[in-house]
């Protein structure tokens, strides 16, 4: 996996000068979480080619090789809505459905998600990652609007 990296302030990627090999949890949990395809949902499949699709570009070889198409309800829920402490159910929510797909590779066990409102306009989110072997690896994330 190609680390990306955050610069813990405003969700921005930074690529430290070099392109780094990664083999922790951070990138996928980040990509799942903020990798864009907000604009739309797509549950099932594509539209056909040469129709302009509004979601991740690559969901069009996930849907070529038959797996789940990727989304990013989480992202989509916080660019829509205000960060008020009665959203952060839903948030939560859409966060473990966003990772639901890291679980299912047996790579996690189950996530543990926490929020921090730090203003009307930002949240603070420490997701720690429960492994098979017992294991615990934390995230934390910072996004604004």
């Amino acid at each position: 996996m190609i680390k990306l990296v955050s610069d813990k302030t405003t969700g921005q990627l930074s690529a430290i000068g070099k392109i780094e090999l990664d083999a922790t949890l951070e990138t996928p949990i980040f990509l799942s979480l903020f990798g864009g395809n907000v604009e739309g949902i797509t549950t099932n499949e594509r539209k056909p080619s040469g129709v302009e699709n509004p979601d991740w570009f690559g969901n069009l070889y996930l849907q070529e090789m038959k797996k789940p198409l990727f989304n990013s309800k989480f992202e989509k829920y916080l660019k829509e809505n205000p960060i008020t402490s009665g959203n952060l159910i839903t948030l939560n929510q859409k966060a473990l459905e966003d990772l639901e797909w890291i679980v299912k590779t047996k790579s996690v066990k189950s996530f543990d998600i926490v929020f921090e409102i730090i203003g009307s306009n930002a949240i603070k989110i420490d997701i720690t990652a429960n492994k098979p072997n017992n294991v615990k690896s934390e995230y934390s994330y910072l996004w604004s609007k």
